[in-house]
């Protein structure tokens, strides 16, 4: 018999609240790792997760992405800004459709 592995032990997350096992392990490595994130990367993480909440974190989410996008263009990584050009769109696209459906 073949012993079945977990997806969530297969990618090392710790089945309690979703937490990778790293932190669990050692949390100043993962404090290290957030203190590194680009400002504009936690506002792009944190709109996404809340844009169920309100159509509001929607819109931040697509002007955190134009932002991203003018970045990559500026510093030379055109598909970079291509890609954020285009998430910048669908994020507009869907905010417009929330916008429109009835509350």
């Amino acid at each position: 018999m073949t012993e079945e592995v977990s997806y969530s032990r297969h990618f090392g997350v710790n089945d309690d609240y979703n937490i990778p096992q790293f932190a669990r392990d050692d949390p100043r490595r993962f404090l290290e790792l957030v203190e590194h994130l680009n400002p504009r990367d936690q506002e792009m993480l944190i709109c996404y997760a809340l844009e169920d909440r309100s159509r509001t974190f929607i819109l931040a989410f697509a002007a955190s992405c134009v932002l991203g996008s003018a970045y990559g263009f500026l510093q030379g990584a055109w598909p970079f800004g291509v890609l954020e050009a285009i998430w910048s769109l669908v994020a507009m696209r869907r905010w417009l459709r929330r916008r429109a459906a009835p509350v």
